[in-house]
């Protein structure tokens, strides 16, 4: 891999939607910055796999939600790699309860996670990328930020606010160079899919096959997304090829419920 090779970071990038994120991009020839909160044996896989595909990877630790993490991803990316070319800030967390259950650390735990470390993100990269002359930000939203689902009374809001952070950062970094999109991806089957699906499957009563099969009626394709179709979505996003798109929501659901 050539010390030309452009750089991302990613962040919840060792696992579910990340982890293909991750592989998406280093088969375009992106180097990575894993960057994770738990699960570091995930992680160390991740770098494992994307040095496979020929490219050169490393696993960073740390709570995106927290000021600061996010400026050592970015020293991270310099340090490893010599240079910061793309961000994804992919890290998320997904609480599915009734509205009357959720409780006011449901709600903060659900803004830090998924829009703070989104803003942390945005800013850090910003700031290296209006130093080098541009950059680009993907951030992973959600098809629950276009139209609300019952049981995400947590989580949909604090993607909403994500939307609103993706069409600011658009508009004020356009001018400097810096590209701002995202991308929301439908229900794609992970872990974090499998926990939601059977935390449902006890609230409803409703089996997961028929939680799977009720959302695939809903996919027109008739098929639900997986990591690696996020990640293709995201790469495009990153490149060159998307060079004058910005401020944009690219939804990857296989024509799902948000068409209905």
């Amino acid at each position: 891999m050539s010390s030309d090779s452009p750089v991302a970071v990613v962040t919840g990038g060792g696992r579910g939607i990340g982890r293909g994120v991750s592989r998406s991009l280093a088969k375009g020839g992106f180097r990575v910055v894993v960057g994770y909160h738990a699960g570091t044996a995930a992680a160390e896989e991740t770098v494992a796999e994307l040095k496979e595909l020929g490219t050169e990877a490393v696993a960073v630790r740390g709570d995106i939600s927290q000021h600061g993490v996010a400026d050592e991803l970015v020293s991270a990316a310099v340090s490893n790699f010599g240079r910061l070319d793309g961000w994804v800030n992919n890290a998320g967390i997904l609480i599915t309860k009734p509205l009357l259950e959720l409780t006011e650390q449901d709600a903060v735990d659900s803004y830090r996670v998924n829009f703070l470390g989104s803003l942390f993100g945005v800013q850090a990269a910003a700031r290296h990328f209006t130093g080098i002359g541009g950059g680009a930000i993907v951030n992973v939203n959600s098809e629950a930020a276009i139209r609300a689902w019952p049981l995400y009374g947590a989580y949909s809001p604090s993607k909403f606010a994500q939307t609103g952070l993706n069409q600011v950062a658009s508009l004020e970094l356009g001018p400097l160079g810096i590209r701002v999109n995202s991308v929301s991806p439908g229900i794609v089957e992970t872990d974090l899919i499998a926990e939601k699906w059977a935390t449902e499957s006890q609230l409803t009563g409703t089996s997961v096959d028929e939680i799977r099969s009720g959302v695939q009626a809903l996919t027109s394709l008739g098929t639900l997304s997986t990591p690696d179709d996020i990640g293709e979505a995201v790469t495009w996003l990153l490149s060159d090829r998307a060079k004058n798109i910005n401020g944009q929501n690219l939804v990857v659901n296989g024509g799902g419920p948000t068409l209905h």
